[in-house]
């Protein structure tokens, strides 16, 4: 808006919008609509990674399941195997009991065995080799918190990937174990630290008469050695003793 001043009288004049305010606008309005866009986007996003976590959880519940009611099947599978191996031995009585070339017993056995192994051949070759390196190293596949990732890549079908983390978890727990063995200090048994003291003391020139004198008595050599080597005499008791 412009102001004109004459002689007599003022003119204001109206200015319209110049072009380049005009295009100003119009970009701060596609910019607030693509922030607008860009929210809802994420929202979404977000959203749709909520639904593709829930979803690969139930998936791993499912898969649980299934392994589950595969382990239920082959337990019941296995005792009807054992009860009609139990039912031909009671009907059978002393008369009919016999020894023939192939024993009932080996028929029995090698249906439990096939029972077994069944659901087991029909994994992937994956699967089998990792399960076998679990059951080697004390591990519960569908409980253990080493093997969780693992198991995680298997219910996804990654088997190459699944087998590779179970061999690393498995090699960590073998690796810990034997550190901790390494770690263990010696136990020695009561007769190994009387031979052990008598031994240092035999070096020292000293006698049971002099460690009994110097106790007042009240111990042997072996006793006070063993005393020390359990940490109950004070470094001023083991000095006295004659011990260090």
């Amino acid at each position: 808006m412009e102001e004109i001043t004459g002689e007599n009288e003022t003119v204001i004049v109206e200015e319209t919008p110049t072009e380049p305010d005009a295009l100003q606008e119009k970009v701060d309005e596609l910019t607030k609509a693509n922030n607008e866009l860009i929210r809802e986007r994420d929202k979404a996003t977000e959203s749709m990674k909520g639904h593709q976590r829930l979803a690969e959880e139930r998936k791993l519940k499912l898969q649980k399941a299934e392994i589950s009611q595969s382990k239920i099947d082959t337990l019941e599978k296995q005792m009807k195997v054992l009860i009609r191996m139990n039912a031909d031995l009671v009907d059978r009585g002393d008369d009919e009991i016999e020894t023939p070339k192939r024993r009932r017993s080996e028929e029995y056995l090698r249906e439990l065995k096939t029972e077994v192994e069944k659901p087991m051949s029909q994994d992937p070759p994956e699967v089998q080799k990792a399960l076998q390196l679990a059951e080697e190293s004390g591990l519960d596949f569908d409980g253990s918190p080493e093997l969780a990732h693992a198991y995680r890549l298997f219910a996804q079908g990654k088997y190459g990937e699944g087998l590779i983390a179970t061999q690393v978890a498995v090699g960590d727990k073998t690796k810990t174990v034997e550190q901790k063995e390494e770690s263990k200090e010696k136990v020695y048994t009561e007769e190994e630290e009387e031979e052990i003291a008598r031994r240092v003391w035999e070096r020292k020139g000293g006698n049971k008469t002099s460690m009994s004198k110097a106790t007042g008595g009240s111990m042997t050599r072996e006793q006070a050695f063993a005393k020390a080597a359990a940490g109950e005499l004070s470094f001023d008791e083991q000095r006295k003793l004659g011990l260090i």
